[in-house]
């Protein structure tokens, strides 16, 4: 009879051996529970489809984009807030219950000091841990919590954390989609408002002048959200690039209606990876779409996030060049 303890793991390369093993196959159920979720974590699931992974949506600990990924992938994620434990569970099979994490930053190359051990799965009683831990299941709002949460953590503790891999727009369709965003058409430069001025005076003394600034109506925008801008001027679609609102400033209207000013106070490395790269084939995708439309209907997009409809005629377009 094979005993109870099988192998005491002694190193942070010995885990990750056992972990990629314990989920290296599709027939039983598994189960992972880790406190936080990181990059590389799809690399120690080698076959992720029906795992059942449960961990703490804490904004510097668990990455909402390797979330997604997973998700996209088939594993049924729950959430537990205070989460500590890291339990690798495999029915029929082993458990390893160990000091790591989800995360190449514990079981890939960072040299972190880990230790585990390996038992039978059946000296484990996983359901009776799963109840103890009160979880729910991931939803599209609570993920996109979590995304906003991390964009703050990032931008606060910038060259502490790695920064995400950038993603395709074909990527970032899913299913299921990725983190949102939203859209700015402009036709000319907004001149930077005494408000702006004043609160970046206060805020940041040292700096001269924000990244951008952009006049906005309420309830267009929310601070920390992720802007897709471009001019629009004679139905020619320029200067597509990505926006990072770090403030909505109130100001006396410098036009009819827009009395708020959407402010980028940093240039783009200052900020996370934005939802997608916009390479060359989303460039000429999103032109073509855009350029299609009515000149009020381009207006009109101002402030929205687009429809499934213009999603769809982007990757379309995008799929052929």
């Amino acid at each position: 009879m094979r005993p109870a303890l099988l192998e005491v793991l002694y190193t942070q390369a010995d885990v990750s051996r056992e972990v990629k093993k314990l989920f290296g196959s599709t027939e039983n159920r598994r189960v992972a529970i880790s406190a936080f979720v990181g990059d590389g974590a799809d690399a120690l699931l080698p076959r992720p489809r029906g795992i059942h992974l449960v961990c703490w949506p804490k904004p510097g600990g668990t990455n909402p984009g390797m979330l997604r990924e997973l998700w996209k992938n088939g594993v049924r994620i729950e959430f537990s807030n205070r989460l500590h434990m890291k339990v690798y569970w495999a029915e029929n099979g082993a458990a390893i219950i160990t000091s790591a994490n989800l995360s190449s930053n514990a079981l890939g190359q960072q040299n972190l000091k880990e230790v585990g051990i390996k038992i039978d799965s059946d000296l484990i009683d996983i359901d009776k841990i799963l109840r103890s831990l009160s979880a729910r299941p991931i939803t599209k709002s609570a993920l996109r919590a979590l995304e906003v949460a991390h964009r703050r953590y990032w931008k606060n503790n910038r060259g502490t954390v790695k920064r995400d891999k950038a993603i395709t727009f074909k990527d970032w369709m899913g299913p299921p989609a990725g983190e949102e965003w939203k859209l700015l058409a402009w036709n000319e430069e907004s001149k930077v408002s005494k408000a702006v001025t004043e609160r970046l005076k206060l805020e940041y003394p040292t700096r001269k002048k924000t990244e951008d600034s952009f006049d906005a109506k309420p309830g267009w925008y929310e601070e920390d959200d992720w802007v897709l801008s471009f001019r629009y001027a004679g139905k020619k679609v320029t200067e597509i690039m990505w926006r990072y609102i770090d403030w909505l400033v109130k100001v006396n209207p410098h036009a009819p209606g827009y009395p708020l000013d959407i402010v980028q106070v940093w240039p783009s490395d200052h900020y996370p990876q934005p939802p997608f790269k916009i390479d060359p084939k989303f460039r000429k995708a999103f032109i073509s779409v855009v350029a299609a439309l009515e000149r009020k209907d381009v207006w009109d997009l101002e402030g929205q996030k687009p429809s499934e409809g213009m999603l769809s005629r982007i990757l379309e377009k995008y799929e052929r060049f």
